[in-house]
């Protein structure tokens, strides 16, 4: 089952014209509810909380048309959580506005990588070189 943050990015992708974040026929409340529960444990909750931040900050940017401020919170929040996959996915879809298709891809697979390995492909990719 994918993440509230993965049918987002995914909805964006198949009708772009929806506003982000807009998933049709889903209840994305419990969902959220349970990743952000699944997260608490995980990481440090002040990184936690300030990735959270920066992710918010970057998705206001890229509603408001400032892409290149809202792919640098996401980067922000992938080097203080490399191992966290929202951030990600938030760069990804902000990638692919700006018409970066292969970034885009790149993040997602990401995304993926960190969901399902956790700091795994961290060390195996090297994606903290650019932290």
């Amino acid at each position: 089952m994918a993440t509230p943050n993965d049918q987002a990015v995914l909805q964006a992708i198949f009708n772009p014209d929806t506003p982000f974040g807009d998933v049709l026929g889903s209840d994305l409340g419990e969902e959220a509810e349970k990743e952000e529960l699944e997260e608490d444990g995980v990481f440090p909750q002040a990184q936690l909380e300030q990735s959270k931040a920066l992710e918010l900050q970057g998705v206001m940017a890229a509603e408001a048309g400032d892409l290149s401020t809202a792919l640098e919170k996401f980067s922000q929040a992938i080097c203080l959580l490399p191992a966290r996959a929202s951030a990600y996915n938030n760069r990804a879809q902000a990638r692919r506005l700006q018409g970066d298709v292969s970034g885009a891809l790149e993040d997602l697979e990401l995304s993926i990588c960190v969901s399902a390995h956790g700091s795994f492909c961290f060390r195996r990719e090297n994606s903290w070189r650019n932290c």
